[in-house]
């Protein structure tokens, strides 16, 4: 008796795990929630950006520590460029443009995170 490469069991399994996943992202990654990015300098919130609602791309100046940093904003994402802190870390992190993703710059003490706008729920938290 030949038997076939696949069951009609193991298909039915394939095609509900490939339910679940597009379920899955179409549920998360499909979401209508605005970024909003929070830049903190010294631990105290400087500015909050909706990244979502960027038309044009720009970039902040902010002292601190004696030097400055400079971010470049722009439609859904945000992260350091051309900084002047000593050891220039903080840039190898790049454009951030997911929620939770941050940056930080420990020598000017200036750091940038993406949250989702609308609710402090996330995937993670619950």
């Amino acid at each position: 008796m030949k038997r076939s490469l696949i069951n009609k069991k193991e298909i039915g399994i394939i095609v509900l795990v490939l339910l679940a996943c597009c379920s899955i992202f179409l549920y998360y990654g499909t979401s209508n929630d605005a970024k909003i990015a929070e830049i903190t300098v010294n631990g105290s919130v400087y500015r909050t950006i909706n990244l979502s609602e960027e038309k044009n791309e720009y970039i902040i100046d902010i002292p601190s520590q004696g030097k400055t940093a400079h971010i470049k904003v722009s439609f859904n994402s945000i992260g350091f460029i051309n900084h002047e802190c000593p050891d220039g870390i903080c840039e190898n992190a790049g454009m951030l443009t997911s929620n939770l993703q941050t940056a930080v710059c420990l020598p000017l003490k200036v750091s940038i995170t993406i949250k989702k706008g609308g609710s402090d729920l996330d995937i993670i938290s619950g």
